[in-house]
This record gives structure tokens, C-alpha cells and sequence, in this order.
């Protein structure tokens, strides 16, 4: 084989390569679940769609509402990614979760 096909070949399957690998990346879909001393009692999940709020169950308390809420999500399919728990100080906090989905 001359150098200039072998050339040829090794470039062509490097870009086959580079294409096919740029194609298999997972793509996301995200949600943010939150909780904050100032929502009024309820869960805020945030879409890049839309926000919804959704009311927290006084027999259950403010944590185990949050809980049930992940766990409702993850039941469908998100993944939670990351999480953060902000104070300023003891009656202003917010925790956070970051839950992504594979897209179909």
C-alpha cells in the first residue's frame, strides 16, 4: 500500500470515529427539586418546560415530603446527580436536589 491510501484509510476512520462517538454522548433531560424556609410549605420542581409546586403533607413534616417527592421521580426513571443544602443561618436554608433522565 503507498502512503498516500494509507493516509486516506487512517483518515477516513479516524472521522468515522470521531462521528460515531459524537453521536453516542447521552443526552439529558434535568429537574430541580427544592425546598426552602421562605416556599409557603411546598416543593418546587423546576423543568426547563415549567415549574410546578406542589403542597408538603403536614402528617409526613417537611423532610419526608421532600423524600417521597425524589423518590417519586426516581420510581420514574431520573437519576439524582447531585444535592445541596444552603443556610444563611438557621431560619433561612434551602436544600436541593439535581435529577437527570436519559432522553428516548
Amino acid at each position: 500500500m503507498t502512503t498516500k491510501i494509507k493516509t486516506t484509510l487512517l483518515t477516513g476512520l479516524f472521522f468515522f470515529g470521531l462521528l460515531t462517538g459524537l453521536k453516542a454522548q447521552d443526552k439529558y433531560e434535568y429537574v430541580i427539586v427544592r425546598l426552602t424556609s421562605y416556599s409557603g410549605g411546598e416543593i418546587i420542581v423546576a423543568t426547563k418546560e415549567k415549574t410546578e409546586k406542589f403542597s408538603i403533607d403536614r402528617n409526613d413534616g417537611l423532610y419526608t415530603s421532600l423524600i417521597k417527592k425524589v423518590s417519586e421521580l426516581n420510581s420514574q426513571g431520573w437519576e439524582v446527580y447531585n444535592s445541596t443544602e444552603t443556610a444563611v443561618n438557621s431560619s433561612a436554608w434551602t436544600i436541593t436536589y439535581f435529577l437527570k433522565k436519559r432522553k428516548d
